[in-house]
């Protein structure tokens, strides 16, 4: 049975982190950040004055208590044993904020935002010493610097480079942007004029900060040969990328898609190749998070269920499908293994991909996911659409 942290925040939590030392960061809409301890005990909460929904918080993993946070189009650095005023607050991005990521050294930090950009800032100096990467069309979802590899890194987004070729351009513009936060993540925005938009294109690209393009992209389009067809009455969901996360190793990455699928990929060099997808949740996956150290990958999903898998046989170890990645500019991506079609997720035996080892009904469609080490036993810390944090065991497996 969950645990539930609650009491803090009165709007939706939308993103989560666990810090070195046990520490809990949590973000809401309106601007509203707090830190608990490890047992759920509220330690600290602060309002930003700019009110921009905190959309991502990422403790430091050598100084226990320095906290990022991206609210609106600005990242502050706090402490989070005295929550108060910034000990540093600037503008990172043109556009508001999605994702943040620190790198190995901690001598940069990458934060995506809604045109498509990644800013990367040296946090030497902030404001003077930035690179912009610009690779997407549409929305960057996420980004993720590679372990061991300060200098590497991936990023996901929205993007709809097949719609525009089709003549039906989906820019953000034309969206609702006053939608709250809660409901964007996980679902994504859609093409307003095509409910049934049969060939989204979502680009996943590897970069170097020392390049401003990237080294190498796929399309999680690519290889639904033989997935499963939209029925009468259903809508198409195109597999829009909301959510990557890497492997301690820092080659072994996932990518949640909002047609319910997790696609995984294995970094070779200055290019990667896909190595499985399968269909692990009933709707969107909002979220995916590999527990450290390990290749077990948590994943949460719009159909309120939190699952855990074992990833390390089937993506590392099977030898590499198909045909390889191809370079930049090449216009196709490595296609993965895929594994399960149409069917409920950890039904049928290895044919129909990996089984679920652990599989919680949360019950709400999830927005963020963290894992915990709180009193010498791992947890699943769970945002959802309410302002309430849920905590699961994670039983030994």
């Amino acid at each position: 049975m969950a645990a539930r942290w609650d009491g803090v925040h009165s709007s939706p939590v939308l993103c989560l982190d666990a810090g070195p030392e046990g520490l809990v960061a949590s973000g809401a809409e309106g601007g509203h950040l707090a830190v608990w301890g490890g047992e759920g005990v509220p330690l600290g909460q602060v309002r930003f004055r700019d009110a921009g929904d905190v959309s991502c918080v990422v403790f430091s993993p050598s100084r226990p208590a320095t906290l990022f946070a991206s609210h609106g189009r600005a990242v502050s650095e706090l402490d989070a044993r005295a929550l108060g005023d910034p000990v540093r607050h600037f503008r990172a991005n043109a556009e508001e904020i999605n994702c943040l990521s620190l790198n190995g050294t901690e001598g940069l930090l990458a934060s995506a935002d809604d045109s498509g950009a990644v800013e990367v800032v040296d946090l030497g100096d902030p404001r003077a010493s930035r690179r912009s990467l610009r690779g997407h069309a549409n929305i960057c979802s996420a980004v993720a610097f590679r372990p061991r590899r300060p200098r590497s890194l991936l990023s996901c987004g929205l993007d709809a480079q097949v719609c525009r070729r089709l003549g039906s351009p989906w820019k953000k513009d034309h969206l609702d942007r006053r939608v709250s936060r809660s409901r964007e993540r996980g679902r994504g925005r859609v093409c307003p004029r095509r409910p049934r938009c049969p060939a989204a294109v979502v680009p996943v690209m590897l970069w170097s900060v020392r390049k401003s393009r990237p080294l190498w992209t796929a399309s999680l389009q690519e290889g639904k040969e033989g997935s499963e067809e939209p029925s009468a009455g259903r809508l198409f969901n195109p597999p829009l990328a909301h959510s990557l996360s890497v492997a301690s190793c820092g080659d072994l990455f996932g990518c949640g898609a909002e047609d319910g699928t997790v696609r995984l990929f294995r970094v070779t060099g200055v290019e990667a190749e896909g190595r499985l997808a399968f269909r692990a949740h009933g709707l969107g996956v909002s979220q995916v998070r590999f527990l450290p150290g390990t290749h077990l990958l948590l994943s949460g999903g719009n159909d309120g269920k939190v699952r855990l898998w074992d990833v390390g046989r089937a993506a590392v170890g099977a030898e590499g499908p198909g045909e390889p990645a191809r370079r930049r500019g090449s216009g196709a991506a490595a296609r993965p293994q895929r594994h399960g079609g149409g069917g409920r997720p950890g039904t049928g035996g290895a044919a129909e991909g990996p089984v679920p080892r652990l599989t919680v009904d949360h019950g709400e469609k999830v927005n963020w996911i963290a894992y915990a080490e709180i009193g010498g036993s791992g947890r699943v810390l769970v945002a959802d659409q309410s302002p309430v944090i849920s905590v699961y065991p994670l039983r030994e497996l």
